[in-house]
């Protein structure tokens, strides 16, 4: 092969990606980046000192109405008026709007239109994915979501192309670098979660608005959107059971370690007769586990699969410059590729979630007026749902008025353990509601 050493003075993509995709770049693909927010600032600011031959940003949507920056190059078109875009005047969109609505009908008519697009919108790709690749794949385009998944961790590329060779069978991780942020921020500090959420949105890990992530929304949409690669059947995302981490106390951590486990925000799928089962929200993890370890705004996603048993992604998933890396990294491919590429991603069929959960372990936190009987009537309550108690475990406190302590409970179905706290709740003894987590087993992560 010939070298042709414009490729390496810089006017093409640059010497190893030239050299390495074997074909000269593409040169001057137009791109559209529509939606401003953190993560849009943090792309442009990316390609603008990347200064790529291959990428034209040719027009930014600024969704926010806000003063165009003085950084931004002054051939770069801007505007506020969402009609003002015509999108067949670009090769690439970008779609970083953050309205479900408009994103969705933005990368519909761009693929009908024939234009590759890269997206970061998880709800998007959660509820429309199948249907929008299959378009993709009908117009000879690429529709590209890194950024959906794992922020800066290539977890999308990892399963659709490091192991495609292998039928995997379950998987558990970390998806949401924020709600691991505020959890780890509880267990070092001994703060509330309120505190914990509003650190979180000073350091840009979460918005205004944090219901998405803390209730389990955005887990369930990931959680979704991996399925659909990992199994080849994207789960259908309202039915992934949920859990908030909204009730998570620092004494819950004091009790985690003295089983010597703490508590990670998970998500987890595996494949079942009939279908998938899937849940996502907060768990104790034993210290031994992988998960654990993860602190701050990491992510990790660990597969199991036939041939590979465990395999691992890990690195920073939240916060706006781990995630324009992702769409960046989407944009280059693009590039090499030629945007009029056929897009290589398979098309998944939808899956429901079957309701039959895994026996698991359980740990149930109660806060409780102190009296006498309260023990007898929790152990009738789990005895009627053919549930076995494990432990009972106590701080030392003399704070009687205002009592917290656990049980940890035998392997059982959530439905049982659902009858059982609906019993529990109508007692006369709490203070809180009763707080129950899963337990995930060593093997598992």
């Amino acid at each position: 092969m010939t070298i042709d050493p414009s490729w390496i003075s810089g006017s093409g993509l640059g010497s190893a990606d030239a050299f390495l995709t074997g074909r000269p770049p593409v040169k001057g693909c137009r791109v559209a980046l529509l939606g401003f927010d953190g993560v849009g600032q943090a792309v442009v600011r990316n390609l603008c000192e990347r200064r790529n031959a291959g990428i034209r940003l040719a027009q930014i949507y600024n969704a926010e109405g806000s003063p165009r920056p003085s950084w931004i190059p002054t051939e770069i078109a801007w505007t506020t008026d969402p009609r003002t875009i015509d999108l067949s005047d670009f090769d690439i969109v970008v779609d970083l709007a953050g309205d479900q609505d408009r994103s969705r009908e933005w990368i519909r008519s761009a693929l009908e239109a024939g234009k590759s697009v890269v997206t970061a919108s998880k709800h998007v790709m959660a509820r429309h994915g199948p249907d929008l690749l299959a378009l993709a794949r009908a117009r000879g385009c690429q529709l590209r979501f890194e950024a959906v998944v794992g922020g800066s961790v290539p977890m999308v590329s990892g399963l659709r192309d490091g192991l495609a060779g292998d039928r995997l069978r379950s998987l558990v991780g970390i998806l949401t670098g924020a709600d691991n942020y505020i959890l780890t921020r509880i267990e070092w500090t001994g703060g509330t979660f309120e505190e914990a959420v509003a650190e979180a949105q000073r350091l840009g890990l979460i918005g205004d608005n944090p219901a998405d992530d803390v209730e389990g929304h955005d887990a369930a949409a990931k959680l979704s959107v991996i399925c659909g690669i990992a199994f080849g059947r994207q789960i259908v995302f309202e039915e992934v059971p949920r859990q908030s981490m909204a009730a998570i106390e620092a004494i819950d951590f004091q009790y985690a370690a003295r089983l010597d486990c703490t508590i990670r925000p998970i998500a987890y799928a595996e494949r079942r007769s009939g279908g998938l089962s899937a849940w996502v929200g907060p768990a104790l993890v034993p210290r031994a586990s992988m998960l654990a370890h993860l602190h701050g705004s990491q992510n990790l996603l660990i597969t199991t699969g036939e041939a590979t048993t465990r395999t691992g992604f890990f690195g920073v998933g939240a916060g706006s410059r781990a995630i324009a890396v992702a769409v960046v990294s989407d944009l280059l491919a693009l590039v090499s590729d030629g945007p009029r590429h056929p897009s290589r991603m398979p098309v998944p069929t939808r899956a429901h979630v079957v309701t039959a959960e895994t026996d698991i372990r359980r740990y149930v936190r109660f806060v409780v007026h102190d009296r006498p009987g309260i023990i007898a009537e929790l152990a009738a309550a789990f005895a009627a749902e053919r549930i076995g108690i494990e432990s009972v475990l106590q701080e030392p406190t003399l704070r009687r008025n205002e009592l917290v302590f656990v049980m940890t409970l035998d392997p059982c179905p959530q439905p049982a353990l659902d009858r059982a706290v609906v019993a529990i709740e109508a007692c006369d003894f709490h203070i809180r509601p009763p707080l129950a987590l899963r337990m995930l087993d060593p093997a598992v992560g």
